[in-house]
């Protein structure tokens, strides 16, 4: 099973508004967004977008790539996660398209 890794909400609210002590609202005011998508994001509802990771690296620190690479590899690890259990039906090898082993089965 793939680690979930942090959400940068989660990390927003630990590290800053938790942490600081900043408001949440202060903070949304700071990023030019709304308390809801603010919200929303430190609940881990949304997923950063580019636009807000550049604000954020404004606001916060850290550049804009470290936040949208944060976001990736929980995205990432999310999706490993739930298609863990997946089988291709057909993967590509050098003979093009052919059908796979599925579990139990002879090919």
């Amino acid at each position: 099973m793939a680690k979930i890794t942090v959400h940068p909400g989660g990390f927003i609210k630990r590290n800053y508004i938790d942490e600081l002590g900043l408001r949440a609202a202060e903070l949304a005011d700071a990023l030019e967004v709304s308390e809801s998508t603010l919200s929303r994001l430190v609940h881990e509802k949304i997923d950063l977008s580019p636009t807000l990771a550049v604000k954020l690296s404004k606001v916060l620190g850290r550049s804009a790539e470290s936040w949208m690479a944060m976001q990736a590899n929980h995205t990432l690890a999310r999706y490993k996660t739930e298609l863990e259990q997946w089988t291709p039906t057909r993967q590509v090898t050098a003979e093009g398209l052919v059908a796979s082993r599925l579990k139990g089965q002879v090919q």
